[in-house]
């Protein structure tokens, strides 16, 4: 697990981008493997006491319940908070949150769809997952087509980050 301790002038932007570099090399299979994301994908940024997992997911939905191509593929944060003094989980800060995921999506924010903690390993740890889906090809940020995420995602818990931006 990489830390950053501070940021000083690198920014929330250029650890993503960094992150990025690292999880585009990990091949998909090993995506499976808990000590692949370790060692490849997960970070903690110690000013927000946040652990975050940064994958690049391909062929998680564009089958089964969502069955969307738009789907193939997303940038996948996992992110949860620690207590430094108990090493447990913290309480998840939604106010943190928000700036984590408008500084490591910056441009693409707008297309950041949240998905609360519904796995059980997930709801007792209170991960959140914040994806935005790419072009298989291109990685290039896509919305969803309209219609085809409104029933499938909200019928899960998701919704557009820039939704919950808008009712605070």
């Amino acid at each position: 697990m990489v830390l950053y301790s501070s940021f000083g002038t690198m920014g929330l932007a250029k650890i993503a981008e960094r992150q990025k570099e690292k999880a585009e090399r990990v091949p998909s299979h090993a995506l499976k493997e808990e000590e692949w994301k370790a060692e490849y994908c997960s970070f903690f940024l110690a000013p927000y006491r946040a652990r975050c997992i940064l994958t690049l997911d391909t062929g998680m939905h564009s089958g089964g319940l969502f069955g969307n191509p738009d789907c193939e593929a997303c940038w996948h944060l996992r992110l949860s908070f620690i207590d430094l003094e108990t090493g447990e989980e913290a309480p998840y800060d939604h106010g943190k949150a928000a700036e984590i995921v408008s500084g490591l999506f910056e441009s693409t924010k707008r297309l950041v769809w949240v998905e609360p903690p519904n796995a059980e390993g997930g709801k007792g740890s209170g991960v959140w997952h914040y994806r935005v889906f790419v072009d298989v090809a291109t990685l290039t940020p896509i919305l969803p087509r309209p219609g085809v995420h409104q029933g499938e995602f909200s019928g899960k818990g998701w919704t557009l980050f820039a939704h919950i931006q808008d009712m605070e």
